[in-house]
């Protein structure tokens, strides 16, 4: 049976006495105890990003689905849309279910898409969001250049995630 020895890394040659060695392992201990106050902090500093009320968390919410138009990626966000969620569309139409309205959202080619004055109305685990929105981009191969106002329902579901149950958008009137 063979037995490992257990070698100790000598410290480098221009490290001789024993000022330099207790040097070195005085950078070594900070070195570790900086890396493991940074490694035990990322949890604190990651929930620091996390919005801090229910409002912040819709309206993130919204944000997202604003920022999936804007890069073009519906896919990208169908998890908050409920699995029946029910839509009306500017143009009056349906879209019913997620598939439904995940492949509406794909028919629109953005070039720009920002939100403004979002608020959140709560009632029990269902909050009712309103905002504006501008937008410009193609509707199947038509260009368009938009100005109007959506309310957007959604339920606090089991585990506290929220869901987009119920969304209506219609275009505002130009100004002149």
């Amino acid at each position: 049976m063979h037995t490992r020895e257990r070698r100790t890394a000598a410290p480098p040659p221009h490290y001789n006495n024993s000022k330099q060695r207790e040097s070195l392992m005085n950078v070594r201990y900070l070195t570790a105890t900086l890396i493991g106050s940074l490694v035990l902090a990322m949890p604190v500093l990651a929930d620091t990003a996390k919005p801090a009320t229910p409002e912040q968390t819709l309206i993130a919410l919204e944000q997202k689905l604003t920022d999936s138009q804007q890069n073009n990626t519906a896919d990208s966000v169908a998890a908050l849309y409920d699995e029946n969620i029910v839509q009306t569309n500017t143009d009056g139409s349906m879209s019913i279910g997620r598939a439904a309205v995940v492949a509406e959202a794909k028919k629109n080619k953005f070039t720009s898409a920002t939100m403004a004055d979002a608020k959140v109305a709560f009632f029990g685990d269902v909050a009712i969001t309103t905002g504006t929105w501008t937008a410009k981009g193609t509707y199947g191969g038509k260009a368009f250049d938009s100005h109007g106002r959506w309310t957007d329902t959604w339920v606090k579901k089991a585990g506290g995630q929220w869901l987009l149950v119920a969304a209506h958008a219609s275009y505002l009137p130009e100004k002149k």
